[in-house]
């Protein structure tokens, strides 16, 4: 949408209420010679919070949509989430899981698709795998992320035939100060129902006892350099591992032996 056909479109919704310029302005605590501009068309300088408030007056809301080379930013966005994916499964796989992808379901008015189901038949456990490049939303991925934790007993059973007896929900996240912060402050509700833990859910794929529930930042998930996947490691024994497993292993877990690539 444009600058002009944003400014009609709050100059209409001011008039359907029957506001003037001045009204609407203090609804949404700036002046009337920017409600003005802005229905005008004449946006250069306003802050997207400003435009929010002026639309939230009118119970209309304000997205942002940004545009990059028509299909290519569908692309961009698709290969960052399947590059947390693959990562993700690399790390169930080289601790003896299985991984699912694109679990689709459609239990009762419930439907969606779980990113990576990872299952351990022989200890009747499974892994709930929400990926996300970003947290748009945090009430809307920690509501989905536990339904499709609530049912996984159903999806495993429906695909698979048996029914696990610990089921354990990850968000995963890349490695990101903004994301952690996000999850420190605006996000702390979905930190609280699934706190930061790497190491829990490392004990937890060795050991899947009961319930488990938790965000896992993945460092180094683009494998752009071969020297920045992974990092030595001090434990009480040295192992030296082919570059696809250890890199599966690099996240924060204090058990896991020193790793050495090999070159």
């Amino acid at each position: 949408m444009d600058d002009r056909t944003a400014g009609l479109i709050l100059r209409a919704l001011r008039r359907r209420r029957g506001w003037t310029q001045g009204e609407l302005a203090a609804r949404a605590a700036c002046s009337q010679s920017l409600v003005s501009n802005v229905e005008r068309g004449h946006l250069g300088g306003v802050t997207v919070d400003t435009l929010r408030a002026l639309f939230g007056a009118l119970d209309a809301r304000v997205l942002v949509e940004p545009r990059w080379r028509g299909a290519e930013l569908d692309r961009l966005l698709d290969a960052e989430h399947a590059a947390i994916s693959a990562a993700t499964a690399r790390r169930l796989e080289a601790r003896g899981w299985s991984s699912l992808h694109e679990v689709t379901y459609a239990i009762g008015g419930e439907r969606g698709s779980i990113d990576v189901l990872g299952v351990d038949p022989a200890r009747r456990a499974a892994l709930v795998c929400e990926i996300k490049s970003d947290v748009p939303s945090a009430e809307a991925t920690g509501r989905k992320l536990d339904e499709k934790r609530r049912l996984a007993p159903l999806i495993v059973q429906a695909r698979l035939g048996w029914s696990p007896a610990a089921v354990g929900a990850v968000l995963v996240l890349p490695v990101s100060s903004r994301l952690r912060d996000l999850l420190a402050g605006p996000a702390q509700v979905l930190a609280r129902t699934f706190p930061v833990d790497g190491r829990r859910v490392a004990r937890w794929l060795r050991d899947p006892g009961g319930p488990m529930a938790a965000t896992w930042f993945l460092p180094n998930i683009t494998g752009r350099n071969g020297a920045r996947v992974s990092r030595r490691r001090r434990g009480p024994a040295g192992v030296v591992l082919p570059p696809r497993t250890a890199r599966a292993i690099v996240e924060d877990d204090p058990a896991d032996p020193e790793i050495t690539i090999l070159r």
